[in-house]
């Protein structure tokens, strides 16, 4: 599985929200999965940037 970067979400995000291309057509140019992009959009824009930033952390051994 491919870890995508905030930044590059944003941009495909930002991509499909132009109205140029639909979920399918954008996952073909960025070899990605088309429902996947549907969250990325919907977590957007319920949630703004917020929603498709990375949510875990990792914590030191001294902290666990």
């Amino acid at each position: 599985m491919t870890k995508n970067t905030d930044e590059f979400k944003y941009q495909v995000v930002q991509e499909y929200l132009g109205g140029a291309m639909g979920y399918a057509s954008l996952g073909k140019k960025y070899n990605l999965d088309g429902d996947m992009i549907r969250r990325w959009v919907g977590w957007y824009r319920a949630h703004g940037i917020e929603g498709i930033r990375k949510k875990f952390t990792h914590y030191s051994a001294e902290f666990k």
